[in-house]
């Protein structure tokens, strides 16, 4: 059996002071939505889309099949962008969907890079 080592010294790209990964969290019924809404944003955004687990809500808060399961299925995305841009998106998003159950946070972007 032969052992394959990786080369895991390449420097990290530092980003932007200003970067930052955007994450919504939404109900699974609304992704579509959220994604064309996003998909029209100028400048282009870079997102990715990604099905979770919520643990940890209140029992009166989930259905019957969400209390057995034990967590809710949900989506979050995750948008690499500038600080300065996420006030905008939120506002598009508020705007297109007034009527949407979206969670969000924002993260710094520290580091990026490829393996």
């Amino acid at each position: 059996m032969t052992t394959q080592t990786f080369d895991f010294s390449h420097p990290l790209e530092r980003t932007t002071d200003t970067a930052v990964v955007l994450h919504l969290i939404l109900p699974v019924a609304q992704v579509n939505e959220v994604v064309d809404c996003l998909l029209a944003e100028n400048p282009p955004l870079f997102f990715s889309v990604i099905d979770v687990q919520g643990y940890g809500q209140p029992q009166e808060r989930l259905t019957l099949r969400e209390q057995v399961a034990g967590y809710q299925h949900k989506v979050m995305v995750q948008i690499e962008c500038d600080l300065a841009l996420v006030n905008q998106i939120l506002s598009s998003l508020k705007a297109e969907l007034p009527t949407a159950t979206i969670s969000y946070r924002v993260l710094p972007l520290i580091a990026h890079g490829q393996l």
